[in-house]
């Protein structure tokens, strides 16, 4: 079962240890919501129907570009979504802005550890995985460069996640992208505690600061942005009221190396009514994609 989940504050304060002692004191009322919708079998891809979205490597093995390194002696972290949570109508300069919450988690059985490197000549950040075999060695795959987020002060990955609004058939199945499609860039650091009861879960934080050297997310923790944070969010513009699907999937093109990329979206269905915004539940569902076009 899904434990506690630490509020962030600002995702990375100076002194990592501040405001640890007080976080702990305290429970998400978003992680409420994500709970309530994975014990109801909703809002995860391996739970859900069919014709929700997947990764764009879903349906493909593992992406290896090294022949010589073999993933079945690999012990590899496993990247989920909690469904979207804490959802807000905000007014932007060209219409209703949606923000959310995100938490991404690793339910695998070995941490996601990425490690940059400065290049001496023009200072940019290499990035590797850290791969960890059966036997105890590492092998280190190269991933992308750490990028400096201006919004947030630190150190990101690009095109760790990516967040959608769907519009919804008149059965309730997703029909097409409305909204978002950019893909965001993420800190990746220990912050709540989501599944403790998996085999490699450590109860302290390993991983705690959003620097050039070292992030990571490790066995059954996970990382949660906040809605007020820059680049939480989705412009709805000119996006008519109704019934919609907000969509959040991790590692979209598998940049990263991972046992599953079928697992990856986490889904929540949503009524848009001028500023405001509420999660249905699933008992609801079906009545109100009946009600919104008029066949009941």
């Amino acid at each position: 079962m899904p434990g506690r989940i630490l509020p962030r504050k600002d995702h990375e304060p100076t002194d990592p240890w501040q405001g640890i002692g007080e976080a702990m004191a305290h429970v998400s009322r978003s992680f409420v919501v994500a709970a309530f919708w994975l014990m109801a079998g909703w809002g995860s891809i391996a739970n859900g129907p069919s014709m929700w979205p997947r990764s764009e490597f879903a349906l493909a093995h593992t992406p290896i570009d090294d022949p010589h390194l073999d993933d079945s002696m690999l012990v590899l972290p496993d990247l989920r979504t909690l469904p979207p949570s804490a959802l807000e109508i905000h007014l932007g300069p060209h219409g209703r802005v949606l923000r959310l919450a995100n938490t991404v988690w690793n339910s695998g059985t070995g941490a996601l550890e990425l490690a940059g490197e400065v290049s001496p000549a023009d200072r940019r950040v290499s990035v590797s995985q850290i791969l960890t075999r059966l036997d105890g060695s590492s092998h280190v795959k190269f991933v992308g460069e750490f990028v400096w987020h201006p919004g947030h002060n630190h150190w990101h990955i690009n095109d760790f996640a990516l967040y959608q609004v769907w519009s919804l058939t008149p059965l309730g199945d997703l029909e097409r992208v409305v909204a978002g499609g950019a893909k965001v860039s993420y800190c990746l650091i220990d912050t709540d505690v989501v599944s403790p009861d998996l085999p490699g879960f450590v109860a302290g934080r390993t991983y705690r600061g959003c620097g050039r050297d070292r992030q990571g997310l490790s066995v059954g923790w996970g990382d949660t942005y906040a809605p007020y944070l820059d680049g939480q969010d989705i412009e709805l513009a000119d996006l008519p009221d109704g019934l919609y699907a907000l969509v959040s999937t991790v590692n979209p093109v598998a940049r990263l190396m991972e046992a599953n990329y079928r697992n990856n979206t986490g889904v929540v269905y949503i009524r848009l009514v001028g500023s405001r915004v509420n999660i249905l539940m699933p008992r609801d569902l079906a009545k109100e994609v009946c009600l919104s076009h008029g066949k009941c």
